[in-house]
């Protein structure tokens, strides 16, 4: 009876497992269709509404409490996407997008009871025969350059380890703290592309996005600074 309940544990950590390497798929599916179609800045709006709505998923789904200053960035970060979809008659695909997917993800690595790399393990190992069944649909049918040019399979290849090991540090942080605790240094990554997007790659910036982006800037200060007077009280 015992082995039959532990059985069953481990098929329903299996198939949770699963479901959380599809999100993580689709968050980065979206993110290089965003990448690929000039989007960059769009997504950098994604990751810094991200931390926000991890804490309010760990409120709704985990009973986590959060205080005031944490309410006043949601609210703040709810504006700019208000603000957004009344300027432009559209909400941010990418941005909203990238964010419910990875805040999910972040989610379901809190409620899976797997070690950081055993589950990473198990992440990557889900999804080789779909990866591998592509990649020789490709090779078969249409021109690739994956394997036919050296530079081209050394950046993808390259690719794949600089996306893995983010994930094993944030799979690691994530059974370590609260959800609401997660993050500031994720607000690194946003501002790295929403200066590749603004100033190298030179998308559309205009006082729409202007208006969109300080809203949420000052949601992230809000919650920063509540992180940082959290971590003084301690």
């Amino acid at each position: 009876m015992a082995g039959s309940q532990s059985d069953n544990t481990g098929f329903c950590q299996f198939k949770k497992t699963v479901l959380q390497r599809f999100t993580d798929w689709f968050n980065w599916f979206i993110y290089i269709w965003a990448v690929n179609t000039d989007h960059v800045v769009e997504t950098s709006l994604g990751y810094y509404i991200n931390p926000m709505l991890t804490v309010l998923i760990g409120f709704l789904l985990l009973g986590e409490k959060f205080n005031r200053l944490q309410l006043m960035a949601i609210v703040c970060a709810f504006a700019g996407v208000s603000y957004s979809l009344f300027a432009y008659g559209g909400l941010p695909f990418f941005a909203l997008t990238l964010a419910f997917t990875f805040a999910l993800y972040g989610y379901a690595r809190k409620k899976i009871q797997v070690a950081p790399i055993p589950g990473l393990l198990v992440e990557t190992v889900v999804l080789v025969l779909p990866a591998c069944g592509y990649i020789f649909y490709r090779q078969l049918f249409f021109e690739s350059l994956f394997l036919s040019h050296l530079q081209v399979s050394f950046w993808l290849v390259g690719a794949g380890v600089a996306t893995s090991l983010p994930l094993l540090w944030f799979s690691a942080a994530t059974k370590k703290l609260k959800l609401s605790t997660i993050g500031i240094l994720q607000y690194l990554a946003p501002t790295i592309a929403f200066a590749l997007g603004v100033f190298v790659y030179k998308e559309p910036f205009d006082w729409h996005s202007a208006i969109t982006f300080a809203l949420i800037w000052v949601g992230v200060v809000i919650y920063c600074t509540d992180s940082i007077l959290r971590v003084r009280h301690l």
